[in-house]
């Protein structure tokens, strides 16, 4: 039997080798499009390069984020989708970034906006001649790939007003705003140290590339839109309009781009038989030495500010509008009910029997008068109620559970959870868009046919 642990050092390990797969397909059709030496060793140096930065390392081990962990395998196929597009070559390129995107939303949706953003950028710093092919594909594959994953993203857009989002937009100090700075408050130590070390591999970079002459290449305007985006005056301003708790992980997510363009100027400063710019190959040195520090010191659990095992509960930010704030109640979520198994609770009425499912419960009751029924479920307008096939109504108690009024006598309530018509809404809008999409794909091209 496989414990949640075993299962999520399982997923980490397939999405660490399907990073290195996708990065090393990724280079390799870039080497033989660019007409250099195809060299093995350098495409996979780089590729390990990006499977191992240590951002990566931190995402995994330190966060546990295996769904941004995963979505570093798809934002290699986004590039190379763009890279066929500027080629000229719609057929490969189109559905190849449109199923990129995708998945990307599916996975991550904050490292789909910074994938985007690379994206963006690498289309606007190209030759004049190839930004019409860039923009054209950039519109058509991000709108197909919102079709596709209309499933997903209605829903969310119905739900998203439901939660306390409001409780992330407070000040936030000009020190904590930006990871020049953040590193020195001793706050978030692990976090702002991975993000300061990669911040200072981007800056030696484009120090190098200015100075050598080299400024025009797309690489290093990435990589000034990813130093200037960090830069304290414009991290105070920006995210003045973010949530807070995202303030830092929004700014070490450029990481995503900075990993991916040390990786494809490290195959370029390969096939260079001067070598005059080894300054890819000095920074991975940097990064990989901080890195080992950085484990050291988790290994031997030295913290500045030590802090005890926290308690496990949802994040108060996730809290849906109803409820009161998590961290303040949290307690008494559970202090009614005797264990973990028991799913209601009746107030003036006696449980008979309780059956529950993944999204049905189903209870039978003996109530008196003014009794009523707490169900161990958090309230959401998709739950609907009948109490002997009659419709009955759900209320929310101030902490955010499901409350049925009961009356008098014996009676069978059945609880379920409806499908949204967001929900099916967004199954057609997907399903329609993945027939299209299909057909272009399939469909021969009647034109280079004839000709």
């Amino acid at each position: 039997h496989f414990t949640a642990e075993d299962i999520g050092k399982l997923l980490g390990i397939l999405a660490f080798a399907f990073s290195f797969l996708a990065i090393w397909l990724y280079l390799r059709w870039r080497a033989r499009n660019n007409h250099v030496v195809l060299d093995n060793t350098k495409i996979i140096l780089a590729s390990l390069l990006y499977t191992f930065a240590p951002y990566r390392i931190f995402n995994y081990a330190t966060r546990g984020a295996l769904p941004e962990h995963l979505a570093f395998a798809f934002v290699p196929f986004a590039f190379w989708g763009i890279d066929l597009l500027l080629h000229k070559k719609w057929r490969a390129g189109f559905p190849l970034l449109t199923l990129a995107l995708s998945l990307l939303i599916l996975t991550n949706l904050p490292a789909t906006a910074v994938a985007g953003i690379g994206i963006f950028l690498y289309v606007l710093f190209q030759e004049r001649k190839k930004r019409s092919d860039g923009w054209k594909g950039i519109l058509c594959g991000g709108v197909a790939a919102l079709l596709l994953t209309a499933f997903y993203l209605l829903p969310v857009e119905q739900m998203f007003g439901l939660v306390q989002m409001e409780r992330l937009w407070r000040a936030v100090p000009l020190v904590q705003s930006t990871p020049f700075l953040a590193i020195f408050t001793g706050e978030a130590l692990t976090i702002n140290s991975y993000t300061f070390i990669m911040l200072i591999g981007a800056c030696a970079l484009w120090i190098v590339w200015f100075r050598s002459g080299n400024f025009a290449r797309p690489f290093s305007w990435i990589v000034a839109f990813i130093i200037a985006a960090q830069l304290p005056i414009v991290t105070q301003y920006l995210y003045r309009f973010v949530p807070p708790f995202t303030i830092v992980q929004l700014a070490s997510r450029f990481s995503i781009l900075l990993i991916l363009i040390a990786a494809l100027a490290w195959q370029d400063e390969g096939n260079r038989a001067s070598k005059q710019f080894p300054i890819v190959s000095w920074v991975v040195v940097f990064w990989s030495v901080c890195t080992i520090g950085l484990v050291s010191l988790q290994l031997a659990d030295i913290h500045i500010h030590k802090h005890g095992p926290l308690a496990i509960g949802e994040a108060p930010e996730y809290a849906t509008k109803w409820a009161k704030p998590y961290y303040i109640w949290g307690n008494s979520l559970a202090a009614p009910f005797e264990n973990d198994s028991q799913t209601v609770v009746c107030h003036n009425a006696k449980t008979i029997s309780a059956h529950r499912t993944a999204y049905t419960d189903s209870i039978t009751v003996e109530a008196d008068p003014n009794a009523t029924a707490l169900l161990r479920r958090a309230y959401w307008p998709e739950w609907k109620a009948e109490i002997d096939g009659t419709d009955a109504n759900l209320l929310a108690d101030s902490l955010g559970r499901i409350t049925v009024i009961l009356p008098q006598g014996k009676h069978t309530l059945i609880l379920r959870l409806q499908e949204a018509s967001s929900v099916k809404l967004g199954v057609w809008i997907s399903f329609a868009a993945f027939i299209i999409l299909m057909g272009s794909v399939l469909i021969p091209n009647h034109k280079k046919t004839s000709s």
